[in-house]
C-alpha cells in the first residue's frame, strides 16, 4: 500500500510559468511586476474561497425534489418478489431498511440475500439468486464482472436487475443503475468545497480511497478537480485503503501516515465507515484539532460525530433517493410504462453541526424530507 501525492494541475502550471520566467534572459521582473503577480494570485485565491463558501451554503439547505415528476400512469401489479443483494460493508447493510417499506408499499415481497465482501462471496450469492428466480433483483456495490454468469441466467428468464452504487452501465441484463460514479462525483466536489472554505484556502488534504468501490474513485477525481479549480495553492495526497481494514486497522494506518506527513491538516474519507475508531486514534497521537476530517455517506455514527463537533462535516449519499428510484424503475417496468426511465440527477446536501441539531442522528434519512410522499404520488398510492 503506497500513498500517492498529487500536486494540483494548477500548482504545476504555476510552477512551470515561474521557472520559465526566471530562466528567460528577457525576464527580469521588477518589484512592481512581482507585486502585481502576487496581488493577482491573492485575488484568485480569495475568489476561490468565496466560491467554495457559496457552494457550501447552498448545499446546507434541504433539497426539495426527488427529480422525477412523471407519474407511472398505469396500474402497478402486486405480488412480485424482489431480491436484495446486500453487500457486507456496514453502509450497505442499512439499505435493506430503506428498500423494504418502499417495496412493501407496492404489495411486493422483499427478500434479503447476504452477498458478503469478497468476489467469491458475491459470486456465490448471485448464483443463489439465479436459482431462486425472483421477480426482480436489486444489486448493491459490486460490478457485473463478478456475477456475469448468474446475470445471464436472470436475463434469459427476463428477470430485471437494477443496481446502485457501482460502475456498471445499463444494458445486457441490467435495467438501470443509480448512484453510479457520474451521480456520486458531486459529493467529492462538495467535500473539496468544504475543506477549501474551512481552511480559508490553506488545505493540505489526504483523501482516503478504496479501489474496491469505483464510486469512491469518482468522488476522488471530482475532489481533485475542485481543489485544482478553486484552490491552486492546496495539495491533495491519496491513501489507498483496503476494505478489510475499515473498522479495524485503518485508523492506526492513517495516523502513521499523518505522523510522516505533518503538513496534512484535513482527511477526506471516501466512505464514512473509514472514520470508525478514527477520533480515538487521532487523540492518542495528539492530532485532535490539528487534523480535521470530513466524510461522505451520511452514516449515523458520522452524523453523531458531526453534531458533536468531532467530525467537521459530512456529505451524505442520497441513499433514499437512489434506492427509491430503483423501486420506481421496477414499478414502471412491471406496469409496462416506458416513461421517465432516464438517469436522474441526485440531490446534493451537506451535514454540519448546525443543521443537524434537532434531527434523528441515529438513522439514514431522505435528503428530500417528503421523498416518500412524492414517490407514493408518482406510484398512484394514497399516501
Amino acid at each position: 500500500m503506497k500513498p500517492r501525492l498529487y500536486l494540483t494541475a494548477a500548482a504545476l502550471a504555476l510552477a512551470a510559468i515561474l521557472t520559465a520566467c526566471s530562466s528567460s534572459p528577457n525576464a527580469a521582473p521588477s518589484a512592481t511586476s512581482s507585486g502585481t503577480a502576487s496581488a493577482s494570485q491573492a485575488a484568485a485565491a480569495s475568489s476561490g474561497v468565496a466560491q467554495a463558501r457559496q457552494l457550501v451554503a447552498a448545499a446546507e439547505k434541504d433539497p426539495t425534489s426527488v427529480g422525477v415528476t412523471e407519474p407511472v400512469g398505469k396500474p402497478i401489479p402486486k405480488g412480485k418478489t424482489i431480491a436484495f443483494m446486500e453487500c457486507g460493508v456496514p453502509t450497505c447493510t442499512s439499505y435493506a431498511s430503506i428498500l423494504k417499506p418502499a417495496v412493501q408499499a407496492l404489495g411486493w415481497k422483499f427478500e434479503v440475500i447476504p452477498a458478503g465482501i469478497s468476489p467469491e462471496q458475491v459470486a456465490s450469492a448471485w448464483a443463489t439468486v439465479a436459482r431462486m428466480l425472483p421477480s426482480a433483483v436489486i444489486g448493491i456495490g459490486y460490478p457485473r464482472t463478478i456475477f456475469q454468469t448468474s446475470l445471464g441466467v436472470l436475463q434469459a428468464h427476463h428477470i430485471p436487475v437494477v443496481e446502485c452504487c457501482d460502475s456498471d452501465t445499463a444494458g445486457n441484463g441490467i435495467l438501470y443503475v443509480a448512484g453510479n460514479p457520474a451521480q456520486v462525483a458531486p459529493e467529492g466536489t462538495l467535500m473539496a468545497d468544504w475543506i477549501i472554505a474551512d481552511t480559508n484556502g490553506q488545505a493540505h488534504a489526504l483523501f482516503v480511497d478504496d479501489k474496491d468501490y469505483p464510486v469512491v474513485g469518482a468522488a476522488l477525481t471530482a475532489f481533485q478537480a475542485e481543489m485544482a479549480r478553486l484552490c491552486p495553492a492546496c495539495t491533495t495526497a491519496v491513501y489507498e485503503a483496503q476494505t478489510a481494514d475499515i473498522g479495524t486497522s485503518l485508523p492506526s494506518q492513517l495516523v502513521g501516515y499523518l505522523r510522516a506527513h505533518p503538513d496534512i491538516n484535513y482527511l477526506a474519507n471516501g466512505v464514512d465507515s473509514m472514520a470508525t475508531g478514527l477520533p480515538a486514534a487521532l487523540a492518542s497521537a495528539g492530532l485532535t484539532g490539528k487534523v480535521k476530517f470530513i466524510g461522505q455517506t451520511g452514516d449515523p455514527l458520522n452524523k453523531n460525530y458531526t453534531a458533536e463537533g468531532i467530525q467537521a462535516a459530512d456529505v451524505p449519499f442520497a441513499a433514499y433517493e437512489s434506492l427509491y428510484r430503483l423501486v420506481d424503475i421496477l414499478a414502471r417496468y412491471f406496469a409496462g410504462s416506458t416513461a421517465d426511465t432516464q438517469p436522474t440527477p441526485l440531490p446534493i446536501h451537506i451535514y454540519t453541526k448546525q443543521n443537524l441539531q434537532g434531527t434523528n442522528l441515529n438513522a439514514i434519512l431522505p435528503l428530500v424530507p417528503n421523498l416518500v410522499s412524492q414517490y407514493h404520488m408518482l406510484w398512484g398510492l394514497s399516501s
